[in-house]
C-alpha cells in the first residue's frame, strides 16, 4: 500500500461511471453484432428453403428457382460491411473493456511517475557532474 499511496478501499473502488458506460458499450456492440449475424442466418435459411422448393416442379418451382437467382444475383456487399463493422465494435468495445482495469492504470500511473524519478535523478547527476568538471579545470588552471 506504501507504493501506491493509497488505501485499499480507494485502491479497488469503482471508478463512477466507467465500468458501467463500458459495459454499456460492449453490450450494445455485442447486440448489434448478433442482429446482423442472425439477419445471415436468416438469409441462409430462405436460401436452403428455396432450394429445395427449386427442385420440385410446377410453378411453385419455378417461383421458387426465380427468388433464388435474385437471391444470387443481389449483392451481399452491404450486409458483409454491416458485419465487418459490427464485428470491429464489438472488438473495440472488449478492448475498451479490457483496457478499463484500475489495478492497470495504477500500475501506469507508478510507472510514469518512476520513470520521471529517474529522469530527474539523471539530471541531477548530469548537473553534478558539470559543476565538478568546473571545479576540476578551475583548479587545474
Amino acid at each position: 500500500m506504501f507504493r501506491y499511496t493509497h488505501t485499499l478501499a480507494e485502491l479497488f473502488a469503482e471508478k463512477p461511471g466507467t465500468n458501467a458506460a463500458l459495459l454499456k458499450l460492449l453490450d450494445e456492440a455485442i447486440a448489434l453484432h448478433e442482429a446482423v449475424l442472425k439477419a445471415r442466418q436468416e438469409e441462409e435459411d430462405k436460401i436452403a428453403d428455396l432450394t429445395v422448393k427449386a427442385t420440385g416442379s410446377g410453378v411453385s418451382g419455378m417461383r421458387a428457382k426465380a427468388e433464388l437467382e435474385q437471391m444470387r444475383v443481389r449483392s451481399q456487399t452491404g450486409q458483409n460491411m454491416a458485419e465487418v463493422r459490427s464485428a470491429f465494435k464489438k472488438r473495440q468495445a472488449e478492448k475498451a473493456l479490457k483496457n478499463s482495469d484500475p489495478m492497470a492504470e495504477e500500475m501506469k500511473k507508478l510507472e510514469i511517475k518512476k520513470k520521471a524519478e529517474a529522469d530527474q535523478a539523471q539530471l541531477k547527476r548530469n548537473e553534478s557532474k558539470k559543476r565538478l568538471a568546473a571545479k576540476a579545470a578551475a583548479f587545474g588552471n
